[in-house]
Parts: C-alpha cells; sequence; structure tokens
C-alpha cells in the first residue's frame, strides 16, 4: 500500500497499520517507541538489540519498506529523535531546538 504525503489521513493510517505490530513486539519484552514510522528500539545490551533488531524486521510485513540510508540504524547510547537528543550514558535528555538557539545566541 502506497499512502500518498500530502493525504491528511496518512499520519493515522501509518500509526493504524504499525500499532498491532508494535503492541505484539512490546507483549514479549521489546521496548520500542514509535511516532508514526519512526521506531526506536531500546535494549542496555547491543547483542540483545540486535535480536530485538531481527525480531522486529521478522514481523514487518512484505509491504513494509525500511530506509536503509537513514542514520541510525546501529546500536548507540547517543540517539536523535524528533526534536530530542538521547543519552542513555549520561542518561540526558535535550530538547535539540534550545540547544541550537543557545548556541545561536
Amino acid at each position: 500500500m502506497a499512502i500518498p504525503i500530502s493525504l491528511s489521513l496518512a499520519p493515522k493510517e501509518i500509526t493504524r497499520l504499525l500499532k498491532p505490530i508494535i503492541g505484539i513486539l512490546r507483549k514479549i519484552g521489546l521496548r520500542i517507541l514509535i511516532y508514526l514510522d519512526d521506531l526506536i528500539i531500546v535494549n542496555q545490551d547491543s547483542q540483545n538489540f540486535i535480536q530485538d533488531w531481527e525480531l522486529t524486521l521478522a514481523f514487518a510485513d512484505d509491504g513494509v519498506v525500511i530506509n536503509w540510508e537513514k542514520p541510525g540504524l546501529q546500536p548507540s547510547r547517543s540517539r536523535k529523535y524528533l526534536k530530542f537528543q538521547f543519552n542513555s550514558q549520561t542518561m540526558t535528555l535535550f530538547l535539540l531546538d534550545l540547544l541550537s538557539c543557545a548556541e545561536k545566541c
């Protein structure tokens, strides 16, 4: 299924399609953050993260297209997601707009 970007119902449809898959993955113990078509898989161990990633891919339907060029497909302790910078090593969360304003102002 293809959803035109300009379609006002596209965000709702994407969420509706992914919600059952994410629900199953969460029930079996995966920690996943979802916003529209962006996902973050959270795991403390990089080896377990890879297993969680492979399990997520196994649940993905043939119709799901993964952007392999998108940055962030490797395990990391620091990640930009939406407008936030998460850092699990320092246990910090920054709002990126405030950081860019502080640097410019």
